[in-house]
């Protein structure tokens, strides 16, 4: 992962700014543009309360249902829809961009959109930079958009090699804008990394509360550590679908590393071995300790 380098220059003043997808991320950014002001917002939706909706919350100076419309006067649009929706929405409106304009996206995977949308855009003029904003919650729906949502978020952005600097540098622009920390990835290396931090752990999370709720005196007997392990297992189930089916590759490999890391602590509760395996519960709490420090100093608060 490279260090976060200063965009070369930010996003030009009244730029127009098209949010695709009005739900908590797109919500929350419109919301954080808005607040940080110098841009124009514009939000589609595919329903009308949607756009009203987000009109009297103040996440969008203007709306439509008609994406094309909107999107022929972006200068940048940001697509804030599931993974495979992605995908489609920005083929079936290749036509809509002017040439020059920049595209990008908050979906969790980025080699898919890499593969899929860039040479679309491309032979049209449109650059796409890939990014993923690591925020979000277990809520969805713009009823939950939140102002603060980027501040002091990581955001990995993934140019192809040949991209060009103005168009990766407009994208690290915007998230900077909302209080956002760009991360440059390649994006193999990404959907490897968030299989494993993110991902998998929600099929995790799944199993933990089928196995935990099983029995009918959980609601007595889970506390704290019940309801912070199984909380993502609330997130939506059809866009947890999309992002297994185009990551699944890297999930099942991450699946054999938890599977193997259980198969390790099984092996010293079968053999009594209390030692070793208390030295492994020791590693792990080593391990976690030195990566929360870190992760604190990524996201220390900046100026």
């Amino acid at each position: 992962m490279e260090s976060r380098p200063r965009a070369p220059d930010p996003l030009p003043p009244a730029a127009t700014v098209v949010i695709a997808g009005l739900g908590l991320l797109g919500g929350s950014l419109g919301l954080c543009l808005r607040r940080a002001g110098g841009v124009r917002v514009l939000g589609w939706a595919r329903r009308p309360d949607a756009i009203r909706e987000a009109l009297a919350l103040g996440a969008v100076d203007d709306g439509d249902t008609d994406a094309d419309r909107l999107l022929a006067a972006a200068d940048l649009t940001v697509i804030c829809i599931p993974v495979q929706s992605t995908v489609e929405f920005a083929v079936a409106h290749a036509d809509a961009w002017r040439p020059g304009t920049v595209v990008t996206d908050v979906g969790s995977l980025k080699r898919p959109m890499l593969e899929s949308i860039r040479p679309v855009l491309r032979a049209r003029g449109v650059a796409f930079v890939g990014s993923h904003p690591m925020a979000g919650s277990e809520q969805s729906g713009l009823a939950h958009a939140d102002a603060e949502l980027y501040r002091n978020a990581v955001v990995f952005v993934t140019p192809a090699a040949d991209d060009g600097a103005a168009a990766v540098g407009e994208v690290e622009s915007l998230w900077r804008r909302v209080g956002g920390l760009p991360n440059r990835m390649e994006a193999a290396a990404h959907d490897a990394l968030v299989a494993r931090t993110s991902h998998v752990l929600h099929l995790v999370a799944a199993a933990a509360v089928r196995v935990g709720s099983r029995d009918p005196q959980a609601a007595y007997g889970a506390a704290g550590g019940f309801r912070d392990v199984t909380r993502i297992a609330g997130a939506s189930p059809g866009m947890w679908r999309q992002i297994f089916a185009m990551n699944r590759d890297e999930v099942l490999a991450a699946l054999g590393e938890f599977r193997g890391e259980l198969d390790r602590l099984e092996a010293c509760l079968r053999a009594g071995d209390w030692a070793a395996l208390e030295e492994r519960l020791n590693q792990s709490r080593q391990a976690r300790e030195h990566w929360f420090r870190q992760w604190q100093d990524v996201r220390k608060e900046r100026p």
